[in-house]
C-alpha cells in the first residue's frame, strides 16, 4: 500500500512539474513581433527588391516574413513565397536589408493596379533559447532522480535482502 501511495505521489509531482514547466516555457517562448522600418521597394523586370531596416539587439535572431497588401482592398493579403535574400529564419538586425521577390513566379499574369505595398514582419526567435534549454534539462533531471529514488525504494521493499530478488512463491 505504501508503494502505491508513493507511486501516486510521484505521478502527481511529475504532472505538476510538467505543467509548471510548460507554463514557464509558454511564457518564455512568446515571440515579440517587430515590424521592420523604412520599408521601400523597386521593380526591375520581373523582380521586386524590397529594402528595410530591422532595429534590435545584435544577439537576437528573427524570422522575417513579407506580406503583399493592397490599399484599395483591405482584405487582400498575400504572404510572399518566391523570395530570397534577407528573409526567413535566423536573421540578425541591421540596416539596408534586401529581399528579392520574383513577381512572375507567384503571379504569372501579373497584378492589376498600382496600389500595392509590402509589410515586412520580424518575429524574435532566439534570445530566450538558452533559458529554455536549461529549464527543459532541469525538469528532465528532476524527473529522472525522482524515478530512480522511487524504483530503488520499490526494489529494496520487494527483496528480503538489499540487492537480491525475493524468493519465488510456492506453487
Amino acid at each position: 500500500m505504501e508503494l502505491i501511495s508513493r507511486s501516486r505521489g510521484f505521478l502527481f509531482l511529475l504532472v505538476v512539474l510538467l505543467a509548471l514547466s510548460s507554463r514557464v516555457l509558454g511564457q518564455v517562448s512568446d515571440n515579440e513581433v517587430a515590424n521592420a522600418e523604412n520599408v521601400r521597394f523597386e521593380l526591375s523586370g520581373d523582380q521586386v527588391s524590397i529594402h528595410y531596416d530591422l532595429a534590435g539587439s545584435a544577439d537576437d535572431r528573427y524570422h522575417v516574413t513579407v506580406t503583399l497588401r493592397r490599399e484599395s482592398d483591405s482584405s487582400f493579403s498575400h504572404s510572399l513565397v518566391k523570395t530570397s535574400g534577407d528573409v526567413g529564419i535566423g536573421l540578425s538586425s541591421g540596416m539596408n536589408k534586401r529581399i528579392i521577390w520574383n513577381l512572375r513566379e507567384e503571379f504569372p499574369e501579373g497584378l492589376p493596379g498600382e496600389d500595392f505595398y509590402f509589410v515586412v514582419t520580424a518575429d524574435r526567435i532566439s534570445s530566450q533559447s538558452p533559458r529554455l534549454l536549461w529549464i527543459g534539462a532541469g525538469v528532465a533531471v528532476l524527473g529522472g532522480v525522482a524515478t530512480y529514488l522511487l524504483l530503488k525504494n520499490h526494489a529494496t521493499a520487494e527483496s528480503g535482502v538489499a540487492g537480491f530478488p525475493a524468493p519465488p512463491g510456492r506453487p
